[in-house]
């Protein structure tokens, strides 16, 4: 499911990506990449405030994760929020 993912938002189809990333995230909850993949595909999708609560969780697992920090800052930015 994981590379399946990755190839449909490699394809810019990102609502059919973040949909795969979301069902890896409820079977794997503990699983920072997996927030952090559905994240970055709902920020790809124009989704931006379920793509921060993903985020957020994702940096609430693994507070070094490099990728929802930069995708964090860039859905933060899409909404004009500051970041909190």
């Amino acid at each position: 499911l994981s590379l399946l993912a990755a190839a449909l938002a490699y394809q810019r189809r990102s609502v059919e990506a973040a949909a795969i990333f979301e069902r890896l995230a409820g079977m794997q909850r503990g699983v920072a990449d997996h927030w952090s993949n559905l994240g970055n595909a709902l920020c790809d999708a124009g989704e931006h405030a379920a793509a921060i609560r993903s985020l957020s969780r994702a940096l609430e697992m693994d507070g070094d994760c490099v990728n929802a920090h930069a995708a964090l800052a860039r859905a933060y930015r899409a909404t004009g929020q500051p970041v909190s």
